[in-house]
């Protein structure tokens, strides 16, 4: 509780143990991951085995080459199977404080796809003002809940993708930039996938979504659906679409974000 991993540099590590990160964190809470540079990994860069507790803080960390022996995983990764009778809220209780992870430059290359994996029920993270490469963006299953993914910029193959849980505890997807990369297995451009098609487990609202040919659609239960018909929904208020702008553009839009960073970090 209460560590610091500050302006490290991280690789080359797991030769022996594959199952190794440059920080895993087990039954522990409340800790900082800052500055950091992590490459060259067999699995994640950053893991989360629990949710005990949460309010961790993930910031200004660049991330790359992760997941180079395995798959179905990210740079960043988390599971929580069970639940922690802690008192960080305050009073003893269930719930866990929120663990933000922002301000990071990610690129989930080799076998790593989310640029951060929420998987196994992950629950209270808040996602927001990072920048992720290769990366599909938020992801929450198997019960995962009450997370928030805002103001990022993702340039990957889907956007978001989604389980389904209880009403009152539905995870938000908002003021995101999402552009999806060509790819031949997805010739209606889906962007995410809503389980439920209900804002019971995902809430969504203005995003941009762009794609090679401007359409774009959402897998909303088990239909496909456009962005007119989404909002006839209640769902994506003030949400658009739009043709995958220039290279120098992204490059851009990911500088600003990146830029803002070090604005804050002054």
């Amino acid at each position: 509780r209460h560590n610091v991993m500050e302006q490290n540099i991280v690789s080359n590590i797991g030769l022996y143990q594959k199952q190794s990160s440059g920080w895993g964190q087990n039954k522990a809470c409340q800790n900082i991951i800052r500055d950091n540079v992590m490459f060259n990994l067999p699995r994640a860069a950053i893991n989360f085995n629990d949710g005990l507790g949460g309010g961790n803080l993930v910031e200004r960390n660049v991330i790359f080459n992760t997941c180079r022996e395995s798959g179905d995983h990210g740079p960043i990764n988390s599971w929580d199977r069970m639940p922690f009778l802690t008192n960080v809220t305050g009073s003893p209780s269930f719930k866990s404080l929120m663990t933000h992870t922002k301000e990071n430059l990610i690129i989930a290359n080799y076998g790593a796809s989310q640029g951060f994996d929420n998987d196994d029920g992950s629950s209270w993270y808040h996602t927001h003002n990072n920048v992720f490469y290769l990366a599909d963006g938020f992801k929450m299953d198997y019960g995962g809940h009450d997370s928030l993914f805002n103001e990022n910029f993702v340039y990957g193959e889907q956007c978001f993708g989604t389980g389904s849980f209880l009403k009152g505890h539905s995870d938000r997807f908002y003021n995101n930039t999402c552009i999806l990369t060509p790819r031949s297995n997805n010739p209606n451009n889906t962007i995410g996938d809503d389980f439920q098609c209900s804002e019971d487990s995902l809430v969504l609202y203005q995003n941009r979504y762009f794609s090679p040919d401007g359409n774009i659609t959402w897998k909303c239960g088990i239909k496909e659906l456009t962005l007119e018909e989404m909002q006839q929904r209640g769902m994506e208020v003030g949400s658009e679409t739009g043709i995958t702008p220039s290279p120098e553009t992204i490059l851009a839009w990911a500088k600003e974000m990146l830029g803002k960073q070090k604005l804050l970090a002054k």
